[in-house]
This record gives C-alpha cells, sequence and structure tokens, in this order.
C-alpha cells in the first residue's frame, strides 16, 4: 500500500474507533456517534483488498470495545477481557469484508446492494442472541437507548429492527458515495435511502404521540448502602434480621411518601430456614398495616444450594407470588444458586403484574413471554456492578418497548428506574458506588393489545437470516460463474495445440 493510501487507511480506522468508543462508553452515552461510526471504514473497505478491510474493521471495532475494560475488569481476569472484546470485534470484521465482496462482486444491483451490510450485521447479531449465554447482551441497538422515535421500532422487530437501522444508514451513504465517484445515477439510491429511515421515524414519533393512560399508582424503590452489608450471603440470623429491619424502614419511608407498591432489590436479605417464617411474617405484617403491596428480593440459603427469589406480599399481608429467578448469570451457578423454570405473575387491581429478576431481562426470547401473557406491568429485582448500571437498566426498558408493558427496575449497586412502554424514563435514581438511594413515581397502566414483536416474536432476525443466506448462495454461484468463465479452454488457452 502507497503511502498516501496508508495515511488515508489510518485516519479512516481512526475517526471510526474513535465514534465506536464514544457509541460503546458506558458514561457518555453518545447515540448519535454510532450512526458515524461504521462510515469512515465501510468507504475505505470499497477500495483495499479483504483481508485489508477485514484488518481494518476489526481495530476500529476493537477501538471501540475498549471503552468496556474498566467496567470489564471489576467482574472478570484480564486474559478473559481480552478474548471478550475480541470476540466482540470479530463479527464487524467479518460483516465488513463480506460486505466488500459482495457489493464490489456487484453481485446485485446498486439499490439492493444498499442492504447488503445491515443485512449480514443484522444477522450476525440475530445468531449471538440464538448462541449466546449472555442473550442480546453487547448489541449496538443498545446504544440507541435515548434516541426515543428510532427504538419504537421495536414494538415490531424486536431490538434488531434498530440494529438494521443503524447499519442501514450508514451503508447508504456510503454507498451512495461509492457509486456517485464512479460516475452513476444515484438519485434512486438517495430515494431509498431515505423512505426506510423516514418510515421507521415517524412510526417512532406517531407511537410517542399516542394517549397516555389515566390510572396510575404511586410505587416506590429503595436500596440501602453497600457497606451495611457484612456479607450478601450471611447465614448469621441477627445479620439477616438487621437487614430486614433496615428496609422495613425504608418501606415505611417509602409508604408515608404515598408509594402503595414498594420494590426492593435483588438479594437484599438473605434468608435461611431459621429466619425464613420471621422474616416473612415481618413483611406480611407491614404490608397488610400499611395497605400496600411490597416486591422484596431474597436469597434463599437452603442445604446444598441458593436461589435468588422475588417474593410478593399483597395489601392484606398475603404470599402472592415466590417468584425463582430463571436466568442466572456464570457468577450464580457457581455459587451453587439453582435457577427457577417459569415466568412470574400476580393480579393488582385487577392489572396483570409480572415479576423477574435481573439477567433475565437480557433475554428476549424469555421476556417475548411475559408479552404474550399480558404483563401490563412488570417489576424488577436487581444487582448490577455499578459502571454498568445505565446500560443494564437501558437493556431492561428495551424489553419493555418490545412488549408493550411499564418497567419498574430496583437495582443495588445500579439503577432505580421507572419507565414507560415507550421508553420514557418517568423517574430514576442511581445506588451506583454502593450509596443509599430511593425514588418514586407514578406508574400508569392500560389494558392493551401486545405488540407485534410479542405476537410474531423474532421474525425479523429470521427474515434477515434468510436474506443474508441467499446473499452468501449468490455470491458463491457468482464466483463459481466467474470461475467458469474465465478458465482456459482447450485450444484458447495461449498455448495451440499440436
Amino acid at each position: 500500500m502507497k503511502a498516501s493510501k496508508r495515511s488515508t487507511a489510518l485516519l479512516a480506522i481512526f475517526i471510526s474507533g474513535i465514534f465506536w468508543y464514544l457509541s460503546f462508553d458506558l458514561a457518555l452515552h453518545a447515540w448519535w456517534a454510532t450512526w458515524i461510526a461504521p462510515m469512515p471504514v465501510l468507504y475505505l473497505s470499497l477500495r483495499v483488498s479483504g483481508w485489508q478491510a477485514f484488518g481494518a474493521a476489526f481495530v476500529s471495532c476493537l477501538a471501540g470495545w475498549c471503552s468496556w475494560i474498566p467496567y470489564l475488569l471489576t467482574i472478570l481476569p484480564l486474559p478473559v477481557i481480552l478474548l471478550v472484546v475480541i470476540l466482540f470485534s470479530l463479527p464487524m470484521a467479518l460483516v465488513v469484508a463480506l460486505s466488500r465482496r459482495i457489493i464490489l462482486k456487484h453481485v446485485f444491483p446498486p439499490l439492493a446492494a444498499l442492504f447488503v451490510y445491515p443485512v449480514l450485521l443484522t444477522t450476525a447479531e440475530f445468531l449471538q442472541f440464538l448462541l449466546s449465554r449472555d442473550g442480546t447482551f453487547g448489541s449496538i441497538a443498545y446504544t440507541q437507548c435515548n434516541f426515543l422515535p428510532i427504538i419504537q421500532i421495536a414494538s415490531i422487530t424486536g431490538i434488531l429492527g434498530i440494529t438494521f437501522m443503524v447499519s442501514f444508514v450508514p451503508s447508504a451513504i456510503v454507498l451512495v458515495v461509492h457509486y456517485h465517484r464512479q460516475g452513476r445515477v444515484v438519485r434512486n439510491l438517495v430515494l431509498m435511502g431515505i423512505f426506510p429511515t423516514a418510515a421507521v421515524l415517524t412510526y417512532g414519533l406517531l407511537r410517542l404521540r399516542e394517549s397516555r393512560p389515566s390510572e396510575c399508582t404511586k410505587v416506590g424503590l429503595a436500596a440501602i448502602s453497600m457497606s451495611t452489608y457484612k456479607n450478601v450471603y450471611d447465614t448469621s440470623r441477627e445479620e439477616q434480621l438487621h437487614l430486614t429491619r433496615l428496609y422495613l424502614s425504608e418501606v415505611d419511608s417509602l409508604a408515608g411518601k404515598g408509594a402503595r407498591v414498594i420494590l426492593l432489590p435483588e438479594k437484599c436479605i438473605p434468608v435461611s430456614d431459621a429466619t425464613e417464617a420471621s422474616i416473612q411474617e415481618l413483611f406480611s405484617d407491614r404490608s397488610r398495616h400499611l395497605g400496600i403491596t411490597i416486591i422484596v428480593g431474597f436469597t434463599r440459603i437452603y442445604k446444598g444450594h441458593m436461589e435468588c427469589q422475588a417474593r410478593v406480599f399483597s395489601s392484606n399481608g398475603d404470599q402472592v407470588l415466590n417468584y425463582r429467578k430463571v436466568n442466572l448469570f456464570e457468577g450464580e451457578v457457581l455459587d451453587g444458586f439453582k435457577a427457577g423454570k417459569e415466568p412470574g405473575f400476580y393480579d393488582r387491581q385487577g392489572v396483570r403484574t409480572g415479576v423477574a429478576i435481573c439477567k433475565d431481562m437480557d433475554y428476549q426470547r424469555y421476556m417475548i413471554l411475559y408479552g404474550k401473557m399480558g404483563a401490563s406491568v412488570l417489576y424488577v429485582p436487581a444487582w448490577d456492578f455499578d459502571r454498568d448500571g445505565w446500560l443494564h437498566a437501558r437493556m431492561a426498558m428495551m424489553r419493555a418497548v418490545e412488549n408493550g408493558f411499564v418497567l419498574v427496575r430496583n437495582a443495588q449497586q445500579g439503577r432505580l428506574i421507572i419507565s414507560d412502554d415507550r421508553g420514557s424514563v418517568l423517574a430514576e435514581a442511581s445506588s451506583e458506588k454502593s450509596k443509599h438511594a430511593s425514588v418514586t413515581g407514578e406508574v400508569c397502566t392500560k389494558a392493551g393489545g401486545l405488540t407485534l414483536y410479542s405476537r410474531w416474536g423474532d421474525w425479523f432476525g429470521w427474515l434477515n437470516l434468510f436474506l443474508a443466506v441467499a446473499q452468501i448462495v449468490m455470491l458463491s454461484h457468482w464466483l463459481r460463474k466467474a470461475s467458469s468463465t474465465s478458465a482456459p479452454r482447450p485450444g484458447v488457452s495461449g498455448i495451440s495445440r499440436k
């Protein structure tokens, strides 16, 4: 590569890397950067070799994921972190290299070529969702959680529709420039780029303007300081009852502010055989005395294993639900936790109400069950890792947009958040850096139909997978055809036969 081309390539990688870093950074939340990040390397890929395109895309995406290293250092050893950021970067590199080959071989006409990169990238994410133990964690769709008009498409397609759009627009811009430099008329390309984008944004704006329900309930959330805990799995009767009293004090305070439903964090109280009856009675008496519903996260310590539970105590003091966390993260499995098997529901004043716990919210295919079963509001006790508080709260919010329910999520070392079914934050507080936090807000619910995503599930992912396979098949067919037409025929090889 000549010096001038090398400088151009390095500049493209640098610019893409900077914008990917801004996109993925857990503190900046720069949604707009995601729309810019792929463009320099996509444009470069059409002017360099396949391996160079792969390398440029890999390095720029790797630079972006490096913004996660401070967060990952709090939960993983360094060798595993390096593996994680490499694995997160490889799909982008493969997609860019394959897109380049399909476009430059003219397998498709220019109008269809606009869709090559977004289809392949959306398919790569869909396969990750299907195969990864961490569900949708790492999707670029989550970078858009603050851009409310675009995330409304998730109610139809799931978050893959967001991934498609944030890759379609850069692809359209790059290819319009590419074909224009070749002297082609690009008016139809411009229109093709504008129409889907305008349609998605218009749908989002209209959905955001829909009337909101008038039936509201005040809810309260609280998390005590982590400095209070000696051991989150403490088996001491005195310590378990001490934590119970501290949280009951928070319940009293929130009820005094008018909260009728109070949500406490995941694993906020360890409970053993010796204390279960006492602690359950304390929460039952308090909910009955105050006439409120209390949802509290227990670490239920049994002989030989533990369970992550969410108990619901109704306003008459009855325990109406004991939900067991279904999707455990690796650390919980290693600590001896056992998973639950089914979603959790109860009815409050005729409102179908769901309960899930923390990691459950990372999995579309599990959370869609709550949508299909008619949840109007979902309460989620959770426990985050300080730096990922914003991200995990927004991942949960996207399940609410996909399935059409209100979200109330209380995370120890994370965010206490109330959001509606459009992804609008109604109330928020932070318990990051292990500090005490509390917040109250209104939960307004309505009886409505299922979202299209709740009805149809992963139809958009399967559609993109079908189109991606079709692209690869057509590329293979083109390459075989080109190889057969360019192969020397007897007597035409340039060497005369005797």
